[in-house]
């Protein structure tokens, strides 16, 4: 499950003519055979499953509906960040909620502390602030 992040604001979007993009592609040429092999590599992997990769699918597509329903406000966005917009979560919105609408850096830090917190508490670690 996930909320997509890092929505870039629509004033930022640009428009590029054929000759700035046949460059990029150029400049990106790595990147782009990278893509192209992986590519192809996971629509075969898609097709070796066959029937029920798409069941998968739907079954997947519905429980993010759900979530949506549970946890956003249909057809807010919270622009506050001029560079990006972001999903506005319900009043009463679950943790789960919450956490998948943090920013990648603030849910690694949390991670990593709670890591760190089980690792101490397996090492039977206490400590006290003075």
């Amino acid at each position: 499950m996930y909320f997509p992040s890092n929505i870039r604001s629509q004033h930022l979007r640009y428009n590029i003519d054929r000759n700035s993009e046949r460059r990029i592609l150029e400049w990106s040429k790595a990147d782009t055979m990278l893509y192209d092999f992986f590519n192809r590599t996971l629509w075969a992997r898609i097709r070796a499953q066959g029937k029920d990769f798409y069941r998968d699918l739907e079954i997947f597509r519905k429980k993010q509906k759900e979530l949506y329903n549970n946890c956003v406000v249909e057809g807010a966005v919270d622009n506050s960040d001029r560079r990006q917009n972001r999903l506005v979560l319900v009043a009463n919105a679950t943790t789960f909620c919450r956490l998948l609408r943090l920013k990648d850096s603030d849910y690694w830090r949390l991670l990593t502390q709670r890591q760190m917190m089980a690792s101490l508490r397996r090492m039977n670690f206490t400590f006290t602030l003075h």
